[in-house]
């Protein structure tokens, strides 16, 4: 029974993750319809900000078994794949409509990136590979 807790505890919280980003995501709607202006301070800024930082939750508790290892031996390892995932965790912290004022909407070469960027369902998976490689960087190498 005890084996099922940590399992069962990160599937009740990724639950509640996911009914929080539904309300995020009809927030976004909302302040899109108004758009007051372009700054990562504005009502529409912040919704977007809840929603990579509740994806960036999503994305620790998929790894429920190395949270369970550097929650249980109380150290924290940190090994290359940290660079990455403070990368993608930086890039996904930019609102997406910053990557449209930045970059013009083509589909080609790079910015068929920044286009991809543009939308926030890719933010949203941007930002929870960014949290699953954040625990998989700190989690103890014979641990997992």
């Amino acid at each position: 029974m005890k084996k099922y807790f940590s399992p069962a505890i990160s599937l009740v919280l990724m639950s509640i993750i996911i009914y929080l980003l539904g309300k995020v995501h009809w927030e976004i709607v909302a302040q899109a319809q108004t758009m007051p202006g372009l700054s990562p301070f504005s009502p529409f800024g912040i919704a977007i900000l809840k929603m990579t930082l509740l994806g960036f939750v999503f994305g620790v508790l998929m790894d429920w078994k190395g949270l369970k290892a550097i929650y249980t031996l109380k150290k924290v390892k940190p090994n290359l794949i940290l660079v990455p995932a403070l990368i993608i965790i930086s890039i996904a912290l930019i609102p997406s409509y910053f990557w449209y004022v930045w970059f013009s909407m083509n589909s080609s070469g790079l910015y068929g990136f920044t286009n991809a960027l543009g939308t926030d369902e890719v933010h949203l998976l941007v930002s929870v590979l960014s949290g699953f490689l954040m625990v998989q960087s700190l989690t103890p190498e014979n641990e997992i």
